[in-house]
């Protein structure tokens, strides 16, 4: 068995990526409802078959897209030292990823968000690097007994992922025009703290 990828697997690799680059951008200047699976394979030049053969649907191109984009930004930006606290770096990560989507924009994000839950879309891969911080600070947090619950690995990142994607769904969805009546830094402290 070989540990490295075969050129196969690199291949593949490749063009999901590209079919994600290229979704990312059509969707970013033309709107997700405006941009078709065609218009996606024209830009990447490959088939609707192989376009299908990597991605499901187009809420599973958009999620996949989205979030490894949030995964090259938290590469690129999120550099916090380990040897702070959990709580320190939480906060940090759910204020990098907000600032994330916040550069997204509100649509983006929303219909993201909306097209995992109908689609039933899984985003917790060992390979990804929000997955990855994420978890260590759990498991930080849970050997230190830094949160006020109790719960095993997994049931305090799931705890974790709902109170950042409610928060960002209901941000998302907030009129901007209504954006003076909330705090959304404060809010978003308020919620890591909470649990700690």
């Amino acid at each position: 068995m070989s540990l490295s990828p075969t050129p196969r697997e690199l291949q593949a690799a490749r063009t999901r990526a590209e079919l994600s680059k290229a979704a990312l951008t059509l969707f970013m200047a033309y709107g997700i409802q405006h941009v078709t699976i065609d218009d996606i394979c024209t830009a990447c030049g490959v088939t609707k078959g192989a376009f299908y053969y990597y991605f499901p649907s187009k809420d599973h191109i958009i999620a996949y897209s989205v979030n490894h984009k949030l995964d090259g930004y938290l590469e690129e930006h999120f550099h916090f030292p380990t040897s702070r606290p959990a709580k320190e770096r939480l906060l940090h990560l759910f204020q990098m990823t907000f600032s994330f989507f916040q550069l997204l924009g509100r649509p983006m994000t929303r219909y993201a968000y909306e097209g995992q839950t109908r689609s039933l879309i899984e985003l917790k891969r060992p390979e990804r690097f929000y997955v990855r911080l994420l978890s260590a600070i759990i498991q930080d947090a849970k050997q230190s007994n830094a949160f006020r619950v109790h719960l095993e690995l997994d049931d305090c990142y799931m705890m974790l992922i709902i109170l950042q994607t409610g928060f960002l769904f209901k941000w998302s969805s907030t009129p901007e025009e209504l954006d003076h009546r909330y705090d959304w830094d404060a809010i978003l402290e308020e919620m890591v703290s909470s649990i700690f």
